[in-house]
């Protein structure tokens, strides 16, 4: 008889990683699929994305699979309710594949295609769930680029998901190399995307909070702020026209809502919101939301962010820590404790041990009381062979904390050992 045929890597039934087997292929987009399958040690349903090389030009397969991957890297920070997980990535040397959250739900297109519009409540509860969202991603300086109703996900429990963030463009990329889109070239639907990203590829919180404000405008009005029909048209339109307020075509939209739309799809980014906390407060005085507060709390997100570079650090994720610690950084700046986590995870790269001692001195000079900012330092220090400024800053701390024990332990070991 026969032997059997070997089943392709991705091919119902295959196993991916000796761990996640496949069940059915549910989407293919271009070079992209997705695929409903099963954590045989779980027992869990996940979704597997995977990158099908066989279609692209045989020139664009490297950096096609470098670009996934890192992209994919960069996703897997995530851990926000209305943001779709990455579990892991894996695949590098043959077809690169991302884990994810499975969903059960109903796309935005899909709901809109059905009813055309949503109530002016129910797209109010969207668009604040997604700008939070975008709020928690853009922290990260993680933008989704390509947001639409495709990519908005009602789930069964009334819940909402921004799902594919595949095509994110991590700006301030600290794992070297930059982000591999090449200048001018676009990825995205064209309706949805602001001016700038058209013309020059420029991608910014301005440009997502664009294309949230084109899916509110669909939501209210059933059609798009631009119409054209080819993209030279929608493109004209888009740069030289001014949307008609939602309220001519929605009678239930107030005036406070038409002002909030409008500034999201202002042609300049300055002249849009300036994040999406900034927007956030605005929708709820559109909702006429009475229970604060609406504005994301910028010391409540930086807390979110510290407490999952925690996690990170415990499981010895240090650039997963390094990259949550900064968004910390970025968001409350007055945090001791952050640039101490930021200085220990930096600390246990050799390439960025330098940067350690930046970090460490600067929780030093935020919180001169805080003996674990000073300890981290000294054995920052004692760690790059700087010895007796590792003893120098103990001394000092000790003179003005005697009874500081884990400074005095960490004295003598220093001094043992010389």
């Amino acid at each position: 008889m026969p032997e059997a045929e070997a089943p392709k890597p991705f091919a119902k039934g295959a196993l991916v990683n000796e761990r996640y087997e496949l069940l059915e292929l549910v989407e293919t987009d271009d070079s992209i699929s997705v695929w409903e399958a099963v954590d045989r040690q779980t027992n869990e349903k996940v979704a597997i994305k995977t990158l099908e090389t066989a279609s692209l030009d045989p020139t664009q397969v490297v950096e096609a699979k470098e670009r996934f991957l890192r992209e994919g890297k960069v996703c897997r920070l995530m851990k926000h309710e209305h943001i779709d997980r990455v579990f892991a990535v894996g695949g590098a040397d043959a077809a690169p594949y991302l884990v994810m959250e499975w969903h059960e739900g109903t796309p935005l297109d899909r709901s809109l295609q059905e009813k055309k519009t949503l109530p002016v409540g129910h797209a109010l509860v969207v668009a604040l769930k997604v700008a939070r969202a975008l709020t928690y991603a853009h922290g990260l300086r993680i933008y989704h680029r390509d947001l639409k109703p495709h990519n908005i996900l009602f789930q069964e429990d009334g819940g909402v998901k921004i799902t594919n963030f595949g095509l994110a463009k991590k700006l301030d990329d600290a794992m070297g190399g930059g982000v591999l889109t090449r200048p001018g070239k676009i990825l995205g639907t064209l309706g949805y995307l602001a001016p700038e990203y058209i013309e020059r590829g420029q991608i910014s919180s301005a440009s997502d909070l664009y294309s949230l404000g084109v899916v509110m405008y669909e939501m209210l009005t059933g059609e798009l702020p631009f119409q054209g029909k080819t993209p030279l048209d929608f493109m004209r339109a888009q740069f030289r026209g001014t949307p008609e307020l939602p309220s001519r075509k929605n009678p239930d939209v107030s005036a406070t809502l038409d002002a909030v739309v409008l500034k999201c799809l202002s042609k300049a980014p300055k002249s849009r919101y300036a994040s999406g906390s900034e927007l956030l407060h605005d929708l709820g005085s559109a909702a006429s939301l009475k229970e604060a507060p609406v504005e994301e709390d910028k010391v409540r997100l930086a807390g979110v962010y510290y407490q999952q570079a925690l996690e990170a650090f415990s499981k010895s994720d240090n650039w997963a820590c390094i990259q949550l610690c900064t968004a910390a950084t970025r968001t409350d700046s007055k945090r001791a404790d952050f640039y101490v986590l930021l200085g220990r995870a930096q600390g246990r790269i050799s390439k960025w041990r330098r940067k350690a001692v930046t970090s460490l001195e600067r929780a030093v000079a935020m919180d001169d009381t805080m003996e674990e900012a000073w300890v981290e330092l000294a054995r920052t220090y004692a760690e790059q062979g700087m010895k007796r400024a590792a003893i120098k800053k103990l001394n000092e701390f000790l003179n003005r904390q005697p009874e500081a024990k884990q400074a005095a332990a960490l004295l003598k070991k220093i001094t043992k050992k010389g």
